[in-house]
């Protein structure tokens, strides 16, 4: 498991999420506020963990991410 930033918990924020790689042992959410990644969450395969806490320092666009 590996989880950063901020997923989604804020009622009066407005989130864009995206789903990925969603198998019985993969799992990948994407959280963006106003088109830049705001968090994230892997569940099972975590290789691309410190990929994305760069991705969310640099607050990457959609765009960018996929």
């Amino acid at each position: 498991l590996f989880a950063a930033g901020d997923n989604g918990k804020n009622s009066s924020l407005q989130y864009l999420k995206v789903e990925k790689n969603v198998t019985s042992s993969n799992y990948e959410k994407y959280y963006f506020i106003n088109n830049r990644l705001s968090g994230v969450i892997l569940i099972g395969d975590t290789a691309k963990a410190a990929e994305l806490s760069e991705a969310l320092e640099e607050k990457r666009s959609y765009s960018e991410m996929f």
